[in-house]
């Protein structure tokens, strides 16, 4: 009797439980974008590395990012720090949802994703006439 309640505790309380930070997350960039699909200044991109994970974003014209801040892995979702915030990503859609929208990511390499912004800056620049 007391193996049945132990064994259905655990089954009970693993989804609970996070998965540690090594694991196939670690070293992971995603490009994401805003689901209006406006002008692209609302493009990021998010690092996984070494158990923590950093926004990377376009302001004034370059690429810039956020500090390094611990992500928690679990099951279905990962729970990061967007800005000033703790969101979180479900791992099935690669979509979360911040106070302006969702946005919904691809998987990349941090240098793809460094690139992707670099072009969203080039073609505003191209916009301008002053």
């Amino acid at each position: 009797m007391m193996r049945l309640i132990l064994l259905i505790s655990v089954f009970v309380l693993l989804p609970i439980f996070p998965v540690s930070a090594d694991n196939d997350v670690d070293g992971k960039a995603l490009f994401c974008q805003h689901k209006d699909h406006r002008p692209r200044t609302k493009d990021i991109g998010i690092v996984f590395k070494n158990g923590k994970s950093r926004v990377i974003f376009i302001s004034n014209y370059s690429v810039s990012e956020t500090f390094w801040h611990p992500y928690t892995v679990w099951t279905h979702k990962i729970q990061f720090h967007y800005f000033d915030r703790s969101v979180e990503l479900n791992r099935r859609s690669l979509a979360f949802k911040d106070v302006i929208g969702w946005f919904y990511c691809s998987l990349n390499t941090e240098a793809e994703v460094i690139g992707a912004l670099q072009i969203r800056i080039s073609n505003a620049k191209k916009k301008n006439k002053i």
